[in-house]
């Protein structure tokens, strides 16, 4: 069941409908967007960006958090497989010595 949900952007509310539950992350992505459009607005030259221009700069500027995020996640995740690839065949050879004595 989703439910209404009043959250501010760029100065002007927005009502949005979120599943049950998903308010505070909602309200928390809100707030994450709205300090990138607060960021730009008050950047030299910012005041002179109009509104929808600004709007999408800042949803580029989030997405390109987002690329970077999940880059990262990634790089980590195939870090993360090699090293236990890695304690694998360390505790097979340790076992395999354990085993001849």
């Amino acid at each position: 069941m989703s439910k209404e949900l009043d959250v501010q952007v760029g100065g002007r509310a927005y009502r949005v409908a979120v599943e049950e539950g998903q308010e505070s992350r909602v309200k928390s992505i809100a707030k994450h967007y709205d300090d990138i459009v607060s960021r730009l607005r008050n950047s030299p030259g910012g005041g002179q960006i109009d509104r929808d221009r600004l709007l999408v700069l800042s949803g580029l500027m989030l997405a390109d958090e987002y690329f970077s995020l999940r880059d990262k996640f990634e790089t980590d995740t195939k870090a993360l497989t090699a090293f236990q690839n890695s304690m694998a065949e360390r505790l097979e050879h340790l076992m395999g010595k354990l085993q001849q004595n």
